[in-house]
């Protein structure tokens, strides 16, 4: 699904977008740059590539976001099957 929103957004958007070699081009095409290739970014004075800063930039205890929510359904629906586990082996 996100493959096919990227596609329609770069298609009915163009060419607009600076890759990390200053060509303009379109969103897949920027996305794949600074995804796929060895482009390195700066987030919080630490530096690497996007899929490796991507944790940083989670709320976490360590960081800066930590003020920040973020529902990540997996843990949430795991926690809930957990809580229900135990819920069940309670007396009464």
């Amino acid at each position: 699904m996100l493959k096919i929103f990227l596609e329609a957004k770069s298609d009915k958007e163009g060419r607009k977008w600076n890759n990390p070699d200053g060509e303009v081009v379109d969103l897949c095409a920027y996305m794949e740059a600074y995804w796929a290739g060895d482009t390195e970014l700066s987030v919080d004075g630490e530096i690497g590539k996007p899929i490796d800063l991507l944790p940083k930039v989670f709320p976490g205890k360590d960081n800066s976001f930590a003020s920040e929510f973020v529902v990540l359904e997996k843990y949430v629906n795991g926690m809930k099957e957990r809580v229900s586990s135990l819920c069940s082996q309670l007396p009464g």
